[in-house]
């Protein structure tokens, strides 16, 4: 029933009460009063509909500032609150599509610049490889070259000095002869000379080791005493002898000393390869 038919209603109920001609006895208002209260509670659910579509229609106005033309229906005024949150709903479901379609070509972009960045490391790693076995190659091959230059050098150095020892082998076996000759002796400590088993020349190691080399007064002198000495047993040659140090005062005696040394810091290692020379 419409909320006025229940209002009519209400006041036939009523108007016995408001005109004074209702029986006051208990159980004639007891009757108005059971009467009242069912159409209260029959009026309820209208009256509770009533309510929701009054929130309603206040939720409409306080959130759209919409106000609804005089001769617009509640229910009009509903329906067009409910168009407008289904627009409103359509929008954020565009407006969340567009979003998503946004990050999604962005999360796209994203991958495919790593692809690129990944792809332009790898070829990156592969030049700095390719550049890194170039250099191992480049130094290999200056190794290789240096190596064959370096024996090439060596090479044509012991040319060079085999040649020199040819062209200087007279003074070789004229002032190194007490060195040269093998014979049963060897020099031992402190200039002395020792026997030996078999026959062989003077040990280079020896000479140096006992400063017979060094260009020095002390090393001339050295050199000296061993050329000298008899205990050899070998031929002096051109060597001066016998020893006397005060001798090398004298230039040609000290001359020659000087040639038999220059002649062995030279060419001691090669007479040793020859055999000119004990180790």
């Amino acid at each position: 029933m419409k909320i006025g038919g229940w209002r009519n209603q209400v006041d036939e109920l009523l108007r016995p009460i408001q005109s004074g001609d209702v029986d006051t006895t208990l159980e004639s208002l007891q009757t108005i009063s059971d009467d009242l209260e069912a159409v209260a509670v029959a009026i309820q659910p209208d009256v509770d509909r009533l309510q929701r579509d009054d929130e309603l229609l206040s939720h409409v106005l306080r959130d759209t500032a919409y106000k609804p033309p005089a001769n617009q229906t509640l229910r009009e005024a509903i329906g067009v609150r409910q168009t407008e949150r289904l627009k409103l709903r359509a929008d954020q479901v565009a407006a969340a599509a567009r979003d998503a379609e946004t990050k999604a070509t962005k999360q796209l972009q994203d991958e495919q610049v790593r692809k690129v960045e990944a792809e332009a490391e790898i070829k990156r790693q592969m030049i700095e490889n390719d550049r890194l076995a170039a250099e191992r190659e480049t130094a290999r091959l200056k190794a290789v070259a240096d190596a064959e230059a370096e024996a090439e050098a060596a090479r044509v150095a012991r040319a060079q000095l085999e040649s020199e020892l040819e062209k200087d082998m007279r003074m070789v076996q004229s002032f190194l002869m007490p060195f040269i000759t093998p014979a049963n002796t060897q020099i031992g400590e402190k200039r002395y000379y020792v026997t030996t088993v078999t026959s062989q020349p003077v040990s280079l190691s020896r000479l140096r080791g006992l400063g017979a080399l060094d260009p020095t007064l002390g090393g001339l002198e050295n050199l000296y005493g061993l050329g000298s000495n008899r205990e050899g047993k070998r031929p002096f040659g051109s060597f001066p002898t016998p020893f006397f140090s005060e001798r090398l005062r004298d230039d040609s005696i000290r001359n020659k000393i000087v040639i038999a040394q220059n002649l062995l810091n030279k060419y001691g290692e090669l007479l040793v390869e020859k055999g000119m020379l004990a180790p």
